[in-house]
């Protein structure tokens, strides 16, 4: 960064020398404001903050250790650098000027050399607190906002935007596929397609607005006063830039596409957690229902609660939540310590498991963090899962329309609803459970493709699960045949991972005599 890159305010009481000194910075290669007190400088700085701030000691309403302090006190955008001219020598007054908040101070009468060499050395430490900055603010890679900045960003904009009731939406897009650019044409190529998707989203952000990365190929954008309407138009206009934009990377030139989700704040939206969440579940759909789109939360409630979608049934139609439902594992016993459930956790691989007392009724539910929190206190471990487990438990009886239960996820932060059978858990629906069954219905409901028909399409489908099924059976065989260790974590894992393939198979087949 060069210096006339960098703006200075300079404020002094006297019109004459400021002037003559603002003559002198601007022939340095600095841009330069003015005020005429320090009350005026403070209301010019808090609404364009300068670089440097060059002040006079002795000035009316507020002199210049009182604007220092006034400044160091407020939230401004990044580190202000202040100069202070004074015709004081005594040591205790520029102790009290340092004290205030000053940097550096010049001697009156001003020489203009000492001036331009003393901005010089502030300009120094500028440039590298702005260095500093970016590099605590923004991805190395990428350029945009790193994670951690856009958490901060984004709690403001969101008090903002209830202050003055005004619309804010997200969306949350990935790049089709990334793992395969990665794996075949390495890593160089993979960072440059991360560049140059971040460098379009960019170029078509307003200066309003924030773009973060905010996973491994995964951005969000923050788009300030802009509804869900707006937001969508906004992000198709991205996805069909990026698709037709040819990416060079070394000798490789690659095609991209991405999948995005939309949400907007609304009433009930009760925190920016929950904004990113809804777009989460929209961009989820947009991946399974064949990437390369955009999906808005609204259109997607729209769209699966209406009895009719484009002329087919609705996807749940008929639809019990038996038929959606992942199989359960295993249970927990009220009176089983809390160590076990931290076992069972672990063997299936969830955040929660159900709590069932003598007669195997659900009487509540322990997650993993209820076990996490005892695990730091003495002896927490050897609690009874009673003392522990939550009691509030949302649960369905299997032969609950499916409907009902996507209803209820779609207006609430619970992520996951047990299934029971006369109160005994059989099963657990989550908005995964969801995203499966809605990505099967839309597989069997796309049409022919490459010259089969859909009775053909579905048999390909069938036999594409029927063959991963086959590999996890061989796979289970051989380690059960060679492995002498403890065997039922790996078998109950292996089981939960078989059990989602079940019910794709089972998916297809609901899908394949369901009218249409």
């Amino acid at each position: 960064m060069s210096e006339n890159q960098l703006s200075i305010l300079l404020v002094d009481d006297d019109p004459a020398l400021r002037r003559l000194l603002s003559q002198q910075v601007r022939l340095a290669g600095y841009t330069v404001r003015e005020a005429n007190d320090g009350r005026e400088a403070y209301d010019a700085i808090l609404a364009e903050c300068p670089d440097m701030l060059v002040t006079d000691w002795n000035m009316p309403a507020i002199d210049g250790p009182d604007l220092c302090r006034k400044l160091r006190q407020s939230q401004l955008p990044h580190y202000l650098y202040i100069l202070m001219l004074t015709a004081k020598s005594d040591s205790n007054d520029l102790i009290e000027g340092i004290e205030a908040g000053a940097d550096d101070f010049l001697s009156k009468p001003v020489r203009p050399g000492e001036l331009v060499a003393r901005l010089h050395a502030g300009a120094r430490m500028v440039r590298l607190e702005k260095s500093l900055r970016q590099m605590s603010e923004r991805d190395s890679l990428t350029g945009v906002l790193n994670r951690r900045m856009f958490q901060n960003l984004i709690e403001r904009e969101w008090n903002r935007a209830s202050r003055h009731v005004l619309p804010l939406s997200c969306v949350l897009l990935d790049i089709d596929f990334f793992k395969k650019i990665n794996d075949e044409h390495g890593h160089a190529v993979g960072d440059a397609a991360l560049v140059a998707v971040a460098n379009i989203l960019k170029e078509e952000c307003r200066p309003s607005d924030y773009i973060c990365r905010y996973g491994g190929e995964e951005f969000l954008a923050l788009l300030t006063q802009t509804d869900e309407e707006g937001a969508a138009r906004w992000a198709e206009r991205v996805r069909v830039i990026l698709a037709e934009q040819v990416i060079k990377a070394n000798d490789k030139h690659l095609r991209l596409t991405i999948s995005l989700g939309v949400a907007q704040k609304l009433a009930d939206t009760a925190n920016p957690e929950r904004l990113i969440d809804l777009a989460d579940q929209c961009l989820l759909v947009a991946k399974q229902s064949g990437r390369n789109r955009v999906v808005r939360f609204s259109a997607l409630q729209d769209s699966l609660l209406d009895p009719f979608n484009q002329g087919h049934r609705h996807p749940l139609f008929g639809v019990l939540a038996r038929d959606v439902m992942s199989t359960l594992v295993l249970c927990l016993h009220q009176d089983d310590r809390v160590q076990q459930a931290a076992e069972h956790v672990l063997q299936i691989r969830t955040g929660s498991v159900p709590v069932v007392d003598d007669d195997g009724h659900v009487v509540g539910v322990i997650t993993e963090k209820d076990i996490m929190a005892l695990a730091v206190e003495e002896g927490g471990w050897d609690h009874t899962i009673r003392e522990v487990m939550e009691k509030n438990v949302v649960s369905y009886e299997e032969n609950a329309p499916a409907k009902e239960i996507f209803d209820f996820l779609c207006r609430v932060s619970i992520r996951r609803v047990l299934v029971v059978e006369h109160g005994r858990p059989v099963g657990v629906i989550s908005r995964e459970s969801f995203l499966r069954w809605f990505g099967n219905w839309m597989a069997a409901h796309d049409g022919p493709s490459d010259g089969l028909d859909e009775q053909a399409m579905q048999r390909v489908g069938l036999t594409k699960i029927a063959e991963a099924l086959a590999e996890r059976s061989a796979e289970m065989k051989s380690h059960l045949a060679t492995e002498h260790d403890d065997f039922i974590p790996y078998v109950v894992g292996e089981a939960t991972r078989m059990q989602e393939l079940l019910n794709d198979l089972l998916g297809h087949c609901q899908q394949a005599r369901l009218p249409v």
